[in-house]
């Protein structure tokens, strides 16, 4: 299961509220990584045919079916410190065998 807290959902809710383009929600992609890391990228998107959909404090997060097993177990928060704000994304994959 993925996990945001409240503030990644407020900080995506007010991204997409003043997107250019037409979006519906969070995509999530994730896959292997160099050296055994996972890698995660988000962007605003909207949903396609093939997406698996979780909603989150009323928030559409898009995963295609590759993404969904390297999520999981994913938890993204949104801070804010001195030296700016972003998302912090942890993981809790170690029972899983990243590649394995």
């Amino acid at each position: 299961m993925i996990s945001l807290t409240s503030s990644a959902v407020e900080a995506v809710k007010a991204a997409l509220s003043q997107a250019v383009r037409a979006a519906d929600g969070l995509r999530l992609v994730a896959g292997e990584g160099a050296r055994d890391t996972l890698r995660v990228m988000m962007h605003l998107d909207v949903a396609r045919a093939d997406d698996v959909v979780i909603e989150q404090g009323g928030l559409k997060l898009f995963l295609d079916d590759r993404s969904q097993r390297f999520a999981d177990g994913l938890r993204i928060d949104f801070v804010t410190s001195r030296a700016g704000s972003g998302f912090v994304i942890e993981a809790d994959l170690p029972h899983r065998g990243l590649l394995g």
